[in-house]
């Protein structure tokens, strides 16, 4: 059962994939769920990086976008390392037929993905009835 607290990390390289984290925010929420995003959720003024460790220590899972972008992003490879560290489940979800995400971590290699560059609602969906 989850606890009140619990809410899905979304894990995304800000810059290049922010439309798309927030196109997902918001069909995860109206699914029902909670969602945590950089972008909404650290307020003025606060600790980025200790707001960010500890969204991914609360969190249920962490959706993690997957794009060439995030491949190359030093944030998103500490916020999935941290996850891995703090025993969530990661959901990689492919923006980009070709965005592999063990480039990211190589222990996402064995873990199944979703792709959201034909469906994006398809993997909306799955996220909201398997998060």
């Amino acid at each position: 059962m989850r606890q009140p607290h619990e809410h899905i990390f979304l894990s995304h390289a800000t810059d290049a994939d922010g439309a798309r984290a927030k196109q997902l925010l918001a069909a995860i929420e109206a699914g029902g769920r909670k969602c945590w995003i950089s972008s909404r959720d650290i307020k003025a003024g606060a600790d980025w990086n200790g707001a960010i460790l500890a969204a991914v220590e609360q969190c249920s899972v962490l959706v993690l976008l997957v794009s060439p972008a995030s491949i190359s992003s030093t944030f998103v490879k500490a916020e999935v390392q941290h996850a891995f560290e703090h025993g969530k489940r990661i959901i990689p979800v492919r923006l980009v037929p070709n965005a592999e995400p063990a480039r990211i971590d190589l222990r996402l290699k064995t873990v199944q993905h979703l792709h959201a560059s034909a469906d994006f609602a398809a993997a909306a969906r799955a996220i909201i009835n398997g998060a």
